[in-house]
């Protein structure tokens, strides 16, 4: 046996994997899985929204497109990697590279963090379908003619003849608005804490354990008609909403965005690859997790490919949404301008003021809170699943009790999402995402480097020859050793940038410095605390201590006939003769 085991790599615990963890019913349930993490509605309906719609335009488009080849296939590819070989979590598969295995925890603490405010996304969706059961949706225009006042907020155009037709030389041309369905969000929160935000959120957290406590076949088989079902009622809604008064006009400004006049070429550069980084979900590491119950032999590449391209499309049915909607309520009334805090929440509390304008509302608006709902729902479900992956496959003990370990960790988290039910953690929440894209960066970056300059290039490859059948072509080596990590140290430090200085009511300065320490800096400083505490439990020198600590440990695959075959290559000398003549 040519690789290291926990024998004789100076006291670590021996790893055994678990035969109990099972695999997908359909390769293609990985897929579905995986591109759950792109119905992140705090990006889609927020951070996305803005610039793709009024910056960029069809040029934002070209620039994603750009960035899945740079940014999402290279990452996708390399989860896919590290966890189908391994078939284990974020935390396990650092038996690549065991000295950088800090960063397995790091994705722990940042998971577990990104989960407790994503609950609220669900929750509030939960809320609004509750309250829209009424015969009368109370956000419809119906509704809040019979509940206008003088001192109530001024109503928008679509609920009042009147007002579309007014000109700039009318007094009340000017006067400040409130959309009804945003307005009647900010109604639900009578104090600083609202009780049925909460109870929402026991309810999902309740979902989610329960169907948690299922096998890997039947978790995986939900995932894929529920996201089939999410496809399916997300272009009908977008579809619908694009024959809206006014929805239309927005799509021709789009397409024919003009360089001299609207492209933005700052905001596309910077905001793009933000965006596509973003399409990973809130925490990190959810993908590896996923592709740890393949079958060894699944063709890894071609499913990056299709869910690097699918959470594109996604972002942009999600961006026409925004598109359809702002167009929409402006109609008749160029000078609008919509709430902030509407953009911050998105057009997800924007959405049911224009659905409650169609004929049979209640029918479009129970449609599109089935999108939210269901897409964050398997969001949470797909995260969660993938922390408890990392869980009960580095800790043994815990195997024994994963009902109880599934009900406890969701309850923490259910505990934890209290906070976001107040005013503060309801505004706090846009800086918190921000916030998990920037550490995401920094911890992809590491990833790369941990597998492509540690582990190495030539194992790498002969890795994914030997899973896949198939020799990784030079321009992706060279891609995922050089261009993506370049442009991934280049996104944080410019994400960095924008979370600290740019106008939006994030808080001031010093509210965000203080959270970028915690939640940024730390990437940074919890992967060496743990190299060195690696290095003062291993045995040797320092210099025998560090190879030791570097080298690959009980790095095969699980199954015992992958394992033998996987001994035969890496002692074929000819393999790595091979490898080392496809790139130079």
């Amino acid at each position: 046996m040519s690789y290291q085991t926990s024998y004789d790599s100076g006291g670590c615990v021996p790893f055994k994997p678990n035969k109990d963890r099972g695999f997908w019913s359909s390769s293609s349930d990985f897929f579905y899985a995986s591109v759950c993490n792109a119905f992140r509605m705090d990006v889609a309906f927020g951070v996305a929204a803005v610039p793709f719609l009024h910056s960029g335009g069809i040029y934002m488009l070209i620039a994603m497109i750009i960035n899945v080849i740079l940014f999402s296939y290279p990452i996708v590819f390399m989860q896919s990697f590290l966890g189908q070989f391994s078939s284990t979590g974020f935390i396990s598969c650092f038996r690549v590279a065991p000295l950088f295995k800090g960063i397995g925890y790091i994705s722990l603490a940042m998971n577990l963090f990104s989960l407790s405010f994503y609950a609220i996304f669900a929750a509030v969706p939960i809320l609004y379908f509750l309250h829209s059961l009424q015969s009368m949706l109370p956000w419809g225009c119906e509704a809040w003619k019979l509940k206008n006042s003088s001192d109530s907020p001024y109503i928008l155009s679509h609920c009042s003849e009147a007002y579309r037709n007014q000109t700039e030389d009318d007094e009340s041309y000017y006067r400040p608005m409130q959309i009804p369905s945003v307005y009647y969000f900010s109604e639900q929160f009578h104090s600083d804490f609202s009780f049925s935000l909460f109870g929402c959120v026991i309810v999902v957290w309740t979902a989610v354990a329960i169907v948690l406590c299922s096998t890997t076949e039947k978790i995986g088989q939900m995932l894929r008609y529920s996201s089939l079902t999410l496809f399916s009622l997300l272009i009908i809604v977008v579809l619908r909403m694009a024959f809206l008064p006014g929805a239309f006009e927005g799509l021709q400004k789009t397409v024919a965005n003009h360089v001299e006049t609207d492209f933005d070429f700052h905001t596309c550069i910077f905001m793009a690859p933000m965006l596509t980084l973003a399409t990973f979900g809130p925490g990190w590491g959810s993908i590896l997790s996923m592709a740890s119950y393949n079958n060894f032999k699944t063709d890894i590449s071609k499913f990056s490919w299709l869910i690097s391209f699918s959470q594109l499309g996604i972002l942009v049915l999600y961006g026409f949404l925004c598109m359809f909607t702002e167009s929409h309520l402006s109609y008749n009334k160029p000078n609008l301008i919509i709430p902030s805090h509407a953009l911050q929440w998105g057009a997800f509390l924007m959405i049911p003021s224009s659905l409650a304008t169609m004929q049979f509302p209640h029918l479009w608006t129970w449609m599109f809170l089935a999108v939210l709902i269901i897409g964050s729902f398997n969001l949470m479900l797909s995260q969660m699943f993938s922390i408890l992956t990392a869980l009960f496959d580095e800790y043994e003990i815990l195997r024994l009790y994963k009902v109880e370990v599934t009900f406890g960790a969701s309850g923490i988290l259910a505990l934890a999402s209290a906070y976001f039910c107040t005013t503060n953690g309801i505004h706090f929440t846009e800086q918190i995402s921000e916030l998990s894209i920037s550490t995401q960066t920094i911890l992809n970056l590491f990833l790369l480097i941990t597998v492509v300059w540690v582990y190495g290039r030539v194992r790498f490859q002969r890795d994914v020859e030997f899973m896949t059948s198939q020799i990784l072509q030079t321009w992706k080596v060279y891609t995922v050793r050089f261009v993506t990590p370049f442009f991934l140290t280049v996104t944080f430090f410019i994400g960095f940038y924008l979370l600290l200085f740019n106008d939006q009511p994030y808080g001031n300065i010093t509210e965000s410095i203080n959270f970028g320490v915690l939640f940024t800096w730390l990437s940074f400083f919890a992967v060496p605390v743990y190299c060195c505490f690696k290095l003062l439990q291993t045995n040797g020198s320092l210099t025998m201590r560090f190879k030791r600590c570097v080298k690959p440990t009980d790095w095969y695959p699980v199954e015992e006939e992958d394992r033998q075959r996987y001994e035969e290559t890496i002692n074929n000398p000819e393999t790595f003769q091979t490898l080392t003549n496809i790139v130079l």
